[in-house]
Order: structure tokens, then C-alpha cells, then sequence
């Protein structure tokens, strides 16, 4: 299914603060832990450059539109367990 696969959509946030930015790096790492994959999209110039600021940038896939979060995210293969298990 599609439980692994999360749009956040920003477009109306015009501000972002630390607990806000911690919330986003824990729901990254529990949806990664769980095999899936999260995206944020319409992220303004402003919050963009927290992201670079912060460096999570590189922890985040962000897109421009939702559209586009959802098409990336569709075409996203999860990863495969190692054999034996986790």
C-alpha cells in the first residue's frame, strides 16, 4: 500500500521554529525506520534556507508542487530487508 509514502504539504506555512523542525526530523526517521519515505513540497524561499541553514537539506526530498512529491513518490521504490531479517 501507500502507508509508507507521505507528502507534507508547507504551502501555507511561513514559518517554521525548532520544535516544528524537530517534529519534521522525527517523522522522517520513523516513517524511514518503517520502510517508507517522506516528502515535503511547496516549501517557501524562507524555510528553504532554514533547511540549508540546518543542513536538512540533505536529509529532506523536497518539491516544488504536491503533484510532484506524489509522482516521485509513486515511482520511489522501498528498500528490500537483507536476507535473514533486520
Amino acid at each position: 500500500g501507500d502507508n509508507g509514502r507521505i507528502v507534507v504539504d508547507l504551502g501555507k506555512t511561513g514559518y517554521i521554529n525548532s520544535t516544528a523542525l524537530g517534529v519534521l526530523v522525527s517523522l522522517h526517521t520513523s516513517v524511514s525506520r518503517q520502510g517508507g519515505k517522506l516528502a515535503l513540497a511547496n516549501i517557501s524561499k524562507k524555510i528553504h534556507n532554514v533547511f540549508l541553514i540546518t543542513k536538512l537539506a540533505f536529509v529532506f526530498d523536497t518539491y516544488d508542487k504536491v503533484a510532484e512529491a506524489v509522482e516521485a513518490l509513486k515511482r520511489w521504490t522501498p528498500p528490500t530487508a537483507p536476507a535473514g531479517g533486520i
